[in-house]
């Protein structure tokens, strides 16, 4: 058996929905049994599933390498419906006098946010001015505004049923991907939220590979392991 304490290698595991990053961590240490360092590189919403890389060990390191590396999600929009927090976790509002968009009008806008694009943080987001989450300001009615560059690679229309719409996204890091899908249908005028959103990719990394987190409890989860790319 790997000693526990000297792995210095990358796990791939399948976070699911209803739970953060860092209870994932946490399940792992405890079921098994695991004492050395860990970390992750790069968190996914409570609401959010899919691939989630726990860096064990020395690849703890190689945290910078893995956030710079492209990122694919499937995300699922409800349209005529608006939540504060842009996803289904918030409260929500239908809109009024709505009409469904076509695939054509959909995948007719999807170019003009293809590329490096200026995009708003959202306001209900662990992103921090002056040392406070601005989540915590948007609870108390305050609005902070703030942008950034991101990078946008591709968009493909999987599916179009109004009002649910899925889209594959492969972008760069610190995109959000509810703020993405926000922009996309208010270019047409529509309201929309994230009900399902789910990470499929990193780099070379694929859900495919991805460990159960049933398979914490016994060792099994180690055949998932891959190595620590080189510097």
């Amino acid at each position: 058996m790997t000693q526990l304490d000297s792995i210095n290698r990358v796990l791939p595991v399948f976070k699911p929905v209803g739970m953060s990053s860092h209870h994932v961590i946490r399940i792992f240490k405890k079921q098994a049994d695991y004492k050395g360092k860990i970390g992750h590189a790069g968190t996914l919403d409570v609401f959010a599933s899919g691939l989630l890389l726990l860096l064990l060990g020395k690849a703890t390191k190689q945290f910078d390498y893995w956030q710079t590396q492209t990122k694919t999600y499937v995300s699922g929009s409800r349209l005529g419906m608006a939540s504060e927090t842009l996803d289904v976790e918030g409260n929500l509002k239908v809109q009024s006098n709505v009409s469904s968009p076509s695939a054509d009008q959909i995948r007719g806008v999807l170019p003009k946010f293809i590329g490096e694009i200026e995009q708003a943080v959202p306001t209900y987001s662990a992103a921090k001015f002056q040392g406070q989450p601005f989540y915590k300001y948007a609870r108390q009615g305050k609005i902070i505004e703030k942008s950034k560059k991101v990078r946008i690679d591709k968009i493909d229309l999987v599916a179009c049923q109004y009002p649910l719409v899925t889209l594959e996204i492969q972008c760069g890091s610190g995109t959000y991907i509810r703020q993405l899908a926000w922009d996309i249908f208010q270019s047409l005028g529509i309201d929309s939220f994230l009900y399902y959103l789910t990470r499929t990719q990193v780099g070379e990394v694929n859900l495919a590979q991805a460990a159960p987190i049933s398979h914490f409890n016994n060792q099994k989860w180690q055949d998932f392991l891959i190595d620590i790319k080189a510097s």
